[in-house]
């Protein structure tokens, strides 16, 4: 069920891909105005939103799951990327500050174990945001965009 990252990288670095990555940064921004010594755990294909938060975050790291598939980033380096079963994140209980899931959540096969795994490793007082396709958006309706798969959500 899920895109492949491949897919995913592709469109991101195509022109709509581009604009929804600004559009969606900044709305992630503003929710998310200060990270200084925070751990910071992107979801999915969470890698084009964080590039904001590498130099702010103490901790930064891109949880992609098994069945999308993974790739390096930064391109730069150091990497900063895993590849995580959907159930069992390898990270302890509660060490996370904020988790940002794009192209995760609405793509699992499983998506309420998905949440809980999230919850655990969620600091008391911690952040969730998660970025899926609306049901009544346009976006939903079309297949050649990553947020035309998975389960829309309304």
């Amino acid at each position: 069920m899920y895109v492949d990252v491949v897919d995913l990288r592709d469109f991101y670095q195509a022109p709509l891909g581009m604009m929804t990555r600004r559009l969606l940064r900044r709305i992630i921004r503003r929710e998310w105005p200060d990270t200084r010594n925070e751990t910071i755990a992107g979801y999915g294909f969470a890698t084009p939103y964080l590039r904001p938060f590498k130099e702010e975050a103490e901790r930064l790291v891109a949880l992609m799951p098994a069945q999308q598939g993974v790739v390096f980033w930064p391109p730069e380096g150091p990497y900063c990327t895993t590849l995580v079963g959907d159930m069992d994140l390898p990270l302890p209980d509660q060490c996370v500050h904020r988790v940002l899931a794009v192209h995760a959540i609405e793509m699992s096969p499983t998506p309420n174990d998905a949440l809980r795994e999230i919850w655990r490793i969620l600091v008391d007082g911690g952040r969730f945001m998660v970025v899926v396709p609306n049901r009544r958006g346009l976006w939903a309706r079309f297949d050649h965009t990553p947020f035309g798969h998975g389960h829309p959500f309304s």
